[in-house]
This record gives C-alpha cells, sequence and structure tokens, in this order.
C-alpha cells in the first residue's frame, strides 16, 4: 500500500518524536538519575491519537499491536524485576506502541522485531562492561550510580539502530 501523503506524513512523526525524545531523556537519566511525569505528556497527546488512527484505517496491522501489547507486558516484567526504572519502561512501553513502522525505508516492516534484536544486544554490552568495570574498578560505579544505572543510553542507542538497520 503506497501512502498519500497525508498518511505518509502522519508515519514519520512516531518515528521522529522518539528520536527527537532521545537525548532529552539520555541527559536527565544521565545527570539527575529522574525524570519528570510532565515530560511524557507531549510525547503521548501527539502520539496516541496518531497511533489509534493509523490502527484504526489500518496502515497498522492488527498482528502489530498484538505484538506491542507483549512488548508491553515483557517490559512490565523486566521493571517489576528492577532491570530497567519506570522512566526506561514507560520509554520502552512508547516505543513498543508508537515505533511500529520504519520509514527508512517505507514498508521495511515492523520494527518490533528488528528493535528488541538491538536491545538485547546493547543492554547484554551494558551489562558486560559494567561487570568489566566493576571487576577493575573495584566497585567504584556501584558507589558512584546510588540511584541506579542509567538505561536510557542502550534503550535509546536501540531506539537509532532499529532505525539505521532495522
Amino acid at each position: 500500500m503506497i501512502p498519500t501523503p497525508f498518511i505518509g506524513i502522519l508515519l514519520w512523526i512516531p518515528m521522529l518524536s522518539l528520536l527527537a525524545y532521545c537525548p532529552i531523556l539520555c541527559y536527565l537519566d544521565i545527570k539527575y538519575r529522574a525524570i519528570v511525569n510532565w515530560l511524557w505528556i507531549p510525547l503521548l497527546v501527539i502520539n496516541i491519537p496518531i497511533a489509534a488512527y493509523l490502527y484504526i484505517i489500518q496502515v497498522y496491522p492488527w498482528y502489530a499491536l498484538i505484538t506491542s501489547v507483549v512488548l508491553f507486558i515483557f517490559f512490565y516484567v523486566i521493571m517489576r524485576l528492577k532491570v530497567v526504572e519506570e522512566a526506561d519502561f514507560i520509554f520502552l512501553a512508547c516505543i513498543s506502541f508508537f515505533f511500529v513502522e520504519n520509514m527508512i525505508p517505507y514498508d521495511h516492516g515492523i520494527m518490533a522485531f528488528p528493535f528488541m534484536i538491538f536491545l538485547v544486544c546493547t543492554l547484554s554490552i551494558t551489562a558486560i562492561w559494567l561487570a568489566t568495570y566493576n571487576i577493575f574498578k573495584r566497585n567504584e560505579l556501584c558507589v558512584k550510580c546510588t540511584n541506579g544505572i542509567p538505561m536510557m543510553l542502550p534503550i535509546c542507542a536501540a531506539v537509532g539502530l532499529a532505525v539505521m538497520y532495522g
């Protein structure tokens, strides 16, 4: 299906809005280890109506919604297991529901699968780096990161990789 110009513009908005949020979220996660709740409002206000419209007119396939719900449940479980924090979970949930289709190139397919592959890779690299750092630096990182480890960097790296190579 070749989208009309209006639909084509709507398809770009979720991807661009999520990419625009990445530097802001990474900065706040590293600097303050906290992301205020009101920061999510523009992302949700912009993307919820667009995603709903694209599902209703069947530009996004319904099985993509099922995939997004499964990912949401998976992200919720890893949040409850304390692998990621609440802000990380919110961004992962936004990614799973709004980043359905990659527009580079168009009709590249559902982004859930490439994103999960890149997310697992970036989180694994982060875990290996942290383990190595802790072994050689005598747990100094754990002392510095008393509020947890900033996981927004590997999450945003996975988003960028999924856009470029997904």
